[in-house]
């Protein structure tokens, strides 16, 4: 650290202006944009939200009271703090959600809002006050927790994480348990399932202004039938995963036999990235549409009838083929209409990929011992935007990342009869624009991790690249690129910002005391 100040000309510095710069620095700065608007009923608690959540994000992964550093007074306040039942985590969470709508008005194109229920599991003092996270008869005495259904905004054009568009917490009741025939029964809004419709209706109020420009993703498990009619209903844009192969009103076949005996529209060469026990793989799709029209459930048959559009991509030579059926309201003419409905159904992992880092990944919500549900539902809130914040420097760090996995090759078009089916055609990749690490980094930071990883070369004049900030974070936690993938893992990525925020922390103060060596 001697050397690394002595060589960066820091220990000199008396000038006002940058000490304030270093010691105000992005992470509280982030927290008074995110959270000085909170209405929590008195000021005073807004300003210490915004206190805990930039000590937070300055040392991400930490503790609440690791993030204090020692500060007696200061540990006190964050756990009076969290533990006060005065403060409602949705006030925290309309607060946190309605700041996305600045990137949405600096975003091109259309938003994807991306939605996913996930489980918060704890096994500490608290698990008997919280619900049981299985559904079967013997759920009580199994797993314990919360659940949280959360919606993530992204940019359609360059699949980069915008912000939360809504987070949505509850407990399943011990009553409840083994008794599946009786939640059958229930009302369509008493059911869990309700979960997606009222998720959405926030979104809707919170976002009405940029409704034309949402799309909402949504997996299989939101094909439900009601939920389709509020969307249609709407008029909102869509695209929901299929899991039954509901009827038609006009003929006796169903969904997925009518759309596989439509015309091949043509076949497409996508990349399949490598996650667990999976290899990186390229896959052949061939991929058809059309537009049909839902017969009621039989369970009520007083629903009207819904017309949709329906696209289904299939993998060919493969022994775990890919095979997607896609409700939409977008146009599914062309191709390109056709290979838009895919990209966007394929940037949903993104939702997953903020669970991971927000449970365990990065935040690790899952390792909190509060004792009050009150409590773990304020820090979660909280916490949940330091983990959206996350995916944004992610993002902006590795953008080829995410034009690689959405990169789309042509094989076949049937839908141009001047091709006749044999012009190949590459739809580029999404990509970011490219902007130096200043938009990720400030000035210190990027300084500091180049002379502590390039001791052998000067300090340039100009700012590296992202691509060169993304794989220096992971360096300083010990990444190598053994895979030759060029991918840094989101904890490793997590692990090398929080060295960089203590090294930084470190050189700013001692710079702000005046300390000369």
């Amino acid at each position: 650290m001697y050397k690394l100040m002595m060589q960066s000309g820091f220990m000199n510095n008396t000038n006002t202006d940058q000490e304030e710069l270093i010691i105000e620095r992005a992470p509280q700065n982030w927290a008074k944009e995110i959270f000085s608007g909170a209405k929590l009923g008195d000021r005073r608690k807004t300003q210490r939200l915004v206190k805990i959540a930039g000590s937070t994000m300055q040392s991400p992964g930490a503790s609440f009271v690791a993030s204090c550093h020692g500060d007696l007074a200061k540990i006190e306040g964050t756990y009076r703090w969290l533990e006060n039942d005065s403060i409602n985590h949705e006030d925290i969470i309309q607060a946190g959600c309605r700041t996305s709508s600045r990137w949405m008005d600096e975003t091109e194109g259309d938003i994807l809002a991306a939605a996913d229920t996930s489980k918060l599991r704890y096994s500490h003092s608290l698990r008997e006050e919280l619900g049981p996270l299985s559904h079967g008869a013997k759920g009580g005495e199994g797993m314990r927790g919360l659940l949280a259904h959360s919606t993530v905004f992204q940019s359609a054009l360059t699949g980069e994480t915008i912000g939360l568009g809504d987070q949505v917490y509850w407990r399943r009741l011990d009553s409840e348990q083994g008794k599946k025939h009786k939640r059958k029964q229930l009302d369509y809004e008493q059911k869990e399932s309700f979960k997606w419709e009222y998720s959405i209706s926030r979104v809707v109020e919170r976002f009405v202004e940029y409704l034309k420009r949402i799309i909402f993703v949504l997996d299989r498990e939101s094909d439900i039938y009601e939920l389709l009619m509020y969307l249609i209903g709407n008029d909102l844009r869509y695209v929901v995963r299929a899991s039954w192969d509901r009827r038609l009103s006009d003929l006796e076949q169903g969904i997925f036999d009518k759309v596989s005996s439509s015309p091949l529209m043509g076949k497409v060469l996508i990349n399949i990235p490598q996650k667990g026990g999976r290899q990186h793989r390229r896959a052949t799709l061939e991929v058809r549409s059309c537009t049909l029209t839902l017969s009621p459930p039989s369970r009520d048959k007083s629903l009207p009838p819904l017309q949709l559009n329906v696209v289904q991509a299939k993998e060919l030579f493969s022994k775990d083929p890919i095979s997607w059926t896609l409700l939409t309201s977008e146009p599914v003419e062309t191709l390109e209409q056709v290979l838009y409905v895919l990209r966007c159904y394929g940037l949903r992992w993104k939702v997953e990929d903020f669970h991971k880092v927000w449970k365990t990944g990065g935040t690790n919500v899952e390792g909190l011992r509060l004792q009050s549900e009150g409590a773990i539902l304020r820090a979660a809130t909280l916490l949940a935007f330091v983990a959206v914040r996350l995916e944004q420097l992610k993002d902006e760090s590795d953008p080829e990342m995410l034009s690689e996995r959405t990169k789309m090759v042509i094989l076949s078009d049937f839908t141009k009869t001047e091709t006749k089916g044999k012009k190949r055609k590459t739809i580029k990749g999404l990509s970011a624009s490219k902007r130096p690490c200043t938009s990720i980094l400030s000035q210190l930071e990027w300084q500091i991790l180049w002379l502590k990883l390039e001791e052998e070369k000067p300090l340039p004049r100009k700012p590296p690249s992202r691509q060169w900030a993304y794989q220096a974070i992971g360096r300083l936690a010990g990444w190598y690129d053994s895979k030759r993938t060029g991918r840094v893992g989101m904890k490793t990525f997590w692990k090398g910002y929080c060295t960089l925020q203590d090294l930084t922390k470190t050189v700013a103060l001692v710079q702000h005391a005046g300390i000369t060596v």
